[in-house]
């Protein structure tokens, strides 16, 4: 059973009930939790489930005079949030992530587009000001606001980083699943289902908030393939197929195809010229390079335009000593088309140098793109199933 440090009881004056389930999160809490203390314009309860940490998330989540509760043991996001919601006093549910730094007005925000009462729920998504300044960091939170800003408007997924569902509406569907024991994409899922039982969904790309957390280039890869590209790529086939959401539309997609075509170019060279085969690996080793160099000193103006003007002589020096690399070239560049608006928009955030040396990072992202969708594909087609059990709906009431 979760322990509760205070008591429950309903209170109508509450506008909304933000839950910010935590793991092992003391490094980051106070700052997320601080942000929301400065909140105007909605009153709101705050419940914090800390999911059987083992540092002092717990007596940080108190100082802030938050609703605890403790998960006996290490049970994932979708279950720490399902957990909050009989004990929550308000018709609207917010859930924030803990590495989530929101703004004055985002409570506020998020209540008023609720106001519209045939929206079931509403999403935002990363600002452009990453608290984390190094390479990898800033890239991955880029494009995911990016692609979020792209996609305002009525969706069929949800983000529960910065998101609100009306509580019935989500007591209605069953919340989580919390057949998902790691984070992954419980929220995807549940967007979903909302979409599935007719329910209305809102992007608003005015709602923005601000994430702390660090990302290095091995957790990307792992966290973009196993926690979400594998079992996205299995949920699509499991419901109605591929749809153009968020960053799995057209051209996300044809630019996958390209990239196992580069790769496949790259191999066939490398038969004739064995050294051509070194090049995805001199490209990550330079991925990993930058990003630890950035993590040490920070993205400055040296490191962001020393290292777009390695990439640009290295081309040059490749294409000098074997122009069969020009056709590798070719294929990159045509990726880089297809996806030009992204660089554009990373030109804009961070300077023209900041989007080149970004280059071979957006063809590492299509190429484990592709290793993702291939692998969801390999499963759906074996059968194994997607989760241990399927989805039931929970009781998602107080207990007496």
């Amino acid at each position: 059973m979760s322990a509760l440090t205070t008591p429950k009881s309903r209170d109508s004056t509450i506008s909304v009930t933000v839950v910010v389930p935590t793991h092992n999160s003391a490094a980051y809490l106070s700052a997320c939790l601080q942000c929301l203390r400065k909140s105007v314009g909605c009153s709101y309860e705050l419940i914090v489930v800390d999911d059987c940490s083992t540092d002092k998330t717990r007596e940080i989540a108190l100082r802030f005079n938050a609703r605890v509760i403790t998960l006996p043991k290490k049970s994932g996001p979708a279950t720490a949030r399902n957990r909050a919601v009989p004990e929550c006093r308000s018709d609207i549910l917010v859930f924030i992530d803990s590495d989530v730094l929101v703004r004055e007005n985002t409570l506020q925000q998020l209540r008023e587009k609720l106001e519209d009462d045939s929206l079931a729920a509403v999403f935002g998504s990363y600002d452009q000001r990453p608290k984390v300044r190094t390479f990898v960091s800033v890239y991955k939170n880029l494009m995911h606001h990016f692609f979020h800003q792209r996609a305002g408007g009525n969706v069929e997924t949800f983000w529960s980083g910065c998101g609100a569902i009306r509580t019935a509406v989500f007591k209605e569907v069953g919340g989580f699943n919390e057949n998902f024991p790691h984070p992954s994409i419980e929220d995807i899922e549940l967007g979903m289902r909302l979409s599935e039982q007719g329910h209305s969904i809102l992007l608003s790309p005015d709602i923005q908030a601000q994430h702390t957390k660090r990302w290095t280039l091995l957790k990307l890869i792992y966290t973009d393939v196993f926690r979400r590209g594998i079992p996205w790529t299995r949920l699509m086939f499991c419901r109605d197929g591929l749809k153009d959401n968020l960053n799995t539309q057209w051209g996300q997609r044809f630019s996958v195809m390209i990239a196992g075509v580069l790769l496949l170019v790259t191999g066939i060279i490398s038969l004739q010229r064995p050294a051509c085969a070194l090049m995805p690996a001199i490209l990550v080793a330079f991925l990993l390079a930058t990003d630890f160099i950035s993590s040490l000193v920070g993205l400055t103006g040296v490191v962001v335009n020393a290292s777009a003007a390695i990439l640009v002589v290295a081309a040059l020096l490749c294409l000098v000593w074997e122009p069969l690399t020009l056709s590798i070239l070719f294929l990159a560049v045509v990726i880089w088309g297809i996806n030009l608006p992204s660089l554009l928009f990373l030109c804009r955030a961070e300077g023209s140098s900041f989007a080149v040396m970004s280059l071979p990072l957006h063809l590492l992202y299509f190429f484990y793109c592709g290793v993702a969708f291939a692998g969801g594909v390999l499963l759906h087609w074996m059968k194994i199933p997607l989760l241990k059990t399927q989805h039931r709906e929970k009781t998602l009431e107080p207990t007496n």
